[in-house]
């Protein structure tokens, strides 16, 4: 089955027999009925299914090997719409791992990749669509925005997305190891175990990219990219597109998974300087008693969601819906569909502060 499961892509049909009211926060779970329906098959270990927001209704299919695959009128073109297979590490959490397209990509192509180089550094690449192929990318046009070398081969992140500011927001984990021996997630003078903010339509100085200058350490102690920081391994979040706020899946250790909600002001500035905490917590579970004594720890705040790694291996995503279509609805409530490998869990509810600076 789970070979089945790497080479098709299904979607998930969720359909509400007997709903509440918009607005509302309770949910009958005996009411919610899910299935799959297959999309496409004879890929090779599909990581993320996501659009270009150009009205084309192509689906680009990221493939952890290397490459991003085209679904357009319910087929999977045979040749990819960008093949980095000579470029990236392969094996464990290295590999091609994430994919945005530029807000403004019906008029400027412009689309940004995640993945790990050969030698397992992290990259962050641009790249513009072929001028007299929409379904191919020109390699030649390729800019590298960010290198981060990794220590260990785990805990990549990886996932970039587009905020409700326009800026890009980018993941990383902790560098990797268990524990986090080096102590990254907690050091604001390192870009591992981040959310990193940048705006890809200026510079700033001799970057590639411009610092955002509303970015919470810009002038202080810190790097000036950083946005949030305490993650383990971010491997999918989102913003809400009908509220701003910001959902992630950070991969537990030993004991929790974990669910962070981080809400947003006026539709922006969701997770601005928070801490989740890491690795002076897991979930809600102190690790470093040290840690939590110090000025650091003031804007930790609890997930929304954790959940028992007795229960379950790992936690894959953090996406939030409004409403039960992938376009928000006035007055429709937000869901987050998370992914694990178990049935049941132990969880608690709590929701982050939206920033702390």
């Amino acid at each position: 089955m789970a070979a089945i499961l790497r080479s098709v892509l299904a979607a998930l049909l969720i359909s509400v027999m007997s709903g509440t009211a918009p607005g509302s926060a309770a949910i009958t779970p005996s009411r919610i009925h899910l299935g799959l329906a297959l999309v496409a098959s004879g890929l090779a270990d599909p990581l993320l299914v996501t659009n270009a927001g150009d009205g084309s209704r192509r689906l680009f299919v990221v493939e952890q090997g290397g490459t991003i695959r085209i679904i357009k009128a319910g087929n999977v073109l045979p040749v990819p719409f960008l093949d980095l297979s000579s470029q990236v590490s392969t094996g464990s959490e290295q590999g091609l791992l994430g994919l945005a397209f530029h807000p403004s990509f019906t008029s400027n192509g412009k689309l940004y990749v995640s993945y790990t180089d050969r030698i397992g550094t992290s990259v962050i690449r641009e790249y513009r669509v072929s001028a007299s192929n929409p379904d191919r990318v020109s390699v030649t046009s390729g800019r590298t925005l960010l290198h981060l070398r990794q220590p260990y081969a785990n805990h990549n992140g990886g996932n970039i997305a587009f905020g409700p500011d326009g800026d890009l927001y980018i993941g990383f984990g902790d560098g990797g190891s268990a524990g986090d021996p080096g102590n990254r997630a907690q050091n604001l003078g390192v870009l591992l175990g981040k959310l990193l903010r940048i705006d890809v339509n200026r510079r700033t100085g001799t970057l590639p990219y411009g610092i955002p200058s509303d970015n919470p350490y810009v002038g202080r102690s810190g790097l000036d990219q950083i946005w949030a920081y305490g993650l383990r391994n971010p491997w999918r979040w989102s913003f809400d597109r009908a509220t701003g706020d910001l959902w992630i899946g950070d991969v537990g250790q030993d004991r929790w998974e974990e669910v962070d909600r981080a809400l947003a002001s006026h539709h922006r500035n969701a997770g601005r300087g928070l801490n989740f905490g890491w690795n002076v917590m897991e979930a809600s579970t102190a690790t470093r008693m040290d840690a939590v004594r110090s000025p650091a720890a003031s804007c930790i705040g609890d997930p929304l969601t954790r959940i028992s790694r007795a229960r379950t291996s790992s936690r894959t995503t953090a996406q939030a819906r409004s409403g039960m279509s992938t376009v928000p609805r006035p007055g429709a409530r937000s869901r987050h569909w998370r992914s694990t490998r178990a049935p049941r869990s132990r969880r608690s509810a709590r929701t982050r502060p939206g920033s702390c600076t």
